[in-house]
């Protein structure tokens, strides 16, 4: 099969899938450490009750909005 454009992206990315590919295995180790690096330090933030994004930003950690504060959460 011959194909150009997004249809050539959508039908790679079933391959992939059919394959058992995933959008990380066409990272480069570096890239894919620093994801790691990222992802654990967010999870052990999750696990101690911290949350980086809403501090600081008038929201508590559940991502209510705090008294006195009417922003809509984003």
């Amino acid at each position: 099969m011959d194909a150009d454009g997004l249809l050539a992206v959508c039908i790679q990315h079933e391959m992939d899938h059919l394959e058992g590919k995933l959008f990380v295995d066409y990272l480069s180790e570096l890239k894919r450490q620093l994801i790691r690096r990222r992802l654990e330090k967010e999870r052990k933030q999750r696990s101690t009750g911290r949350d980086t994004h809403a501090s600081g930003h008038g929201m508590a950690t559940s991502g209510a909005p705090t008294p006195g504060n009417s922003r809509p959460a984003l």
